[in-house]
């Protein structure tokens, strides 16, 4: 998915700065949607993966056939998300609360 690859070659630097690397595994190269949309939620997740991944951390980006559908999985190797958040974690610019 050249959008996936887009999305990630413009936060290159911040990723870069935290000596992160990001592994891409697309098997599912192609997939019917709105490109505005899915360009805002993979911009998301992903500047959130590099913001809150650990430095010289991992983010997998996977994506895949499921069904009829294309699912696309976005993970650091940053601490989980807490479990009562997770409902929210789709919501743009809602970052997690930090431990007090």
């Amino acid at each position: 998915m050249e959008l996936v690859e887009n999305v990630v070659a413009a936060h290159s630097l911040p990723a870069r700065a935290k000596l992160m690397h990001t592994e891409l595994t697309l098997q599912a190269r192609r997939c019917l949607a709105e490109p505005a949309l899915l360009i805002s939620v993979m911009d998301n997740l992903y500047s959130n993966a590099v913001h809150y991944g650990s430095e010289s951390g991992n983010i997998r980006i996977h994506s895949y056939r499921h069904g009829d559908q294309v699912r696309i999985d976005v993970a650091n190797s940053g601490e989980p998300i807490p479990a009562a958040e997770k409902k929210h974690d789709i919501r743009a610019f809602l970052p997690g609360e930090s431990p007090a």
